[in-house]
């Protein structure tokens, strides 16, 4: 089937590379020209058989348009980038500080360039008269938001600004709008309340290695060294501290039908966004590297801008056990090991003890629900229940094989050169250790003089 695309379309999939694409305009196909806008809009008057099309209309959006869309991405400018470091040892001081003030002046720089970056697709995806009266909005509310602050303090005098004129104001310029426009109007304040979510949380992060990196200062509070610090002051040991904690156990459980109303793709967004900001706490910070996070955070904005934030259809059972097993694959398996090294590390700085992980109880487990519950629903079969266990089983197991696999390029000792403990001759096959001493013998004896 491949051979019957035109060449020209050939050439175009044999170079394009296989990266995923990152959209800076409107998806038109029009505004590709040839050949994409041609291959696509001639599919659908072929004779060929819907499977040939389908085929077709892939082949151009899985290869073609992506390496159009690279062609026609503008490059941003210097003045663009708002990321950039002019004073690197400053930029780590303001990571690591500890003022109230200055402590915070990495959180405004990130939902300022957000922000900014938000505006600038605002302007390329609906035009100036959006990103206009977004502006509007914002300031409008945050000038209400001074006047209140205002009218507090002088609530102890006496006096208080009417701030009916300004909410006057907001309504007759709401109550002009169309329906389209309002919704525009709502997805762009949604968008950009998550961007701001994304800064918050990016901080607490560096918040917190800030706080573990100053040995002088106590532990932040609700964190496990800030409560095995205060449980040792109390004069609790800490064999009395591991038995407490012997007592606890978290188990949360996914439910079917999950307040997260996001789409999938969505929650993908939002995860690269983040990952992008934390590249950026990266000192030192180049230029080049400032430029290309705020490339794809702004690309990221923009697939954001275009996607549709809720499904258009109901979730099926096996799509709410996929979203349910995603958390899994994207952050916990991952994450839980951290938790019990977290734990290891606070006995150690509470007691100056060292606890084997081996020692340590299960204190987070997680169940679920999901293909499962009968609540009324009827496709919540005992073969979705079955799928739904299978399914687990293979996201921990495919974890498993690409940890092994991690392992088997990393494990390359050979006996001749790091002779195995007795334990490891025990556990494992004895007909590995005779190969190995096979090879060694061999290559000692290539060494001897004839």
């Amino acid at each position: 089937m491949f051979a019957k695309l035109p060449c020209h379309y050939q050439r175009a999939i044999c170079a394009s590379p296989h990266r995923g694409w990152q959209s800076r305009g409107n998806v038109s196909l029009d505004r590709f020209g040839p050949p994409v806008s041609s291959l696509v809009h001639s599919l659908s008057a072929q004779p060929q058989a819907p499977v040939d099309r389908a085929l077709y209309i892939a082949l151009a959006l899985v290869y073609v348009i992506p390496y159009e869309i690279r062609l026609v991405r503008p490059v941003m400018k210097r003045a663009e980038s708002p990321w950039h470091v002019d004073d690197q040892a400053q930029r780590l001081a303001e990571m690591m500080a500890h003022d109230a003030e200055l402590k915070d002046v990495p959180l405004r720089r990130d939902v300022r360039s957000l922000g900014r970056l938000l505006g600038v697709v605002l302007k390329e995806q609906a035009g100036t008269e959006l990103f206009d009266a977004v502006e509007r909005l914002r300031l409008l509310a945050i000038q209400h938001r001074d006047t209140q602050l205002q009218g507090d303090a002088d609530a102890a005098t006496g006096g208080t600004p009417d701030r009916s004129e300004l909410m006057d104001f907001a309504g007759r310029f709401l109550g002009e709008i169309s329906v389209g426009e309002a919704y525009q109007l709502t997805k762009a304040f949604a968008i950009y309340f998550e961007l701001t979510n994304l800064a918050e949380t990016n901080h607490r992060k560096r918040r917190r290695r800030a706080a573990e990196l100053a040995p002088d200062r106590s532990p932040q509070p609700g964190t496990l060294r800030g409560t095995l610090a205060r449980m040792r002051d109390s004069g609790i040991t800490a064999q009395q501290a591991m038995e407490t904690l012997q007592r606890v156990k978290v188990i949360p459980v996914f439910t079917a039908h999950p307040t997260e109303v996001a789409r999938r793709t969505v929650l993908f967004k939002r995860q690269r966004i983040a990952v992008e900001l934390e590249r950026l706490d990266r000192l030192p910070l180049t230029d080049s590297e400032a430029d290309d996070a705020a490339e794809n955070i702004t690309a990221e904005i923009t697939a954001l801008w275009q996607a549709d934030e809720v499904r258009r259809r109901k979730p099926t059972v096996r799509d709410e056990i996929k979203m349910g097993l995603d958390y899994y694959r994207v952050c916990l398996i991952a994450t839980v090991p951290k938790v019990y090294d977290e734990i290891v590390d606070a006995f150690r700085y509470a007691y100056q003890e060292d606890v084997p992980e081996s020692d340590l109880p299960t204190v987070v487990q997680f169940g679920s629900w999901t293909g499962g519950d009968r609540d009324g629903n009827p496709y919540v079969t005992p073969d979705a229940t079955e799928a739904a266990l299978e399914m687990a089983r293979r996201t921990i197991l495919d974890h498993y094989i690409r940890s092994i696999m991690d392992l088997l390029r990393q494990l390359s000792p050979s006996i001749g050169q790091a002779p195995a403990s007795p334990e490891i001759r025990t556990t494992c096959p004895s007909p590995l250790f005779a190969r190995d001493q096979r090879r060694s013998s061999n290559s000692t004896s290539s060494l001897e003089p004839t």
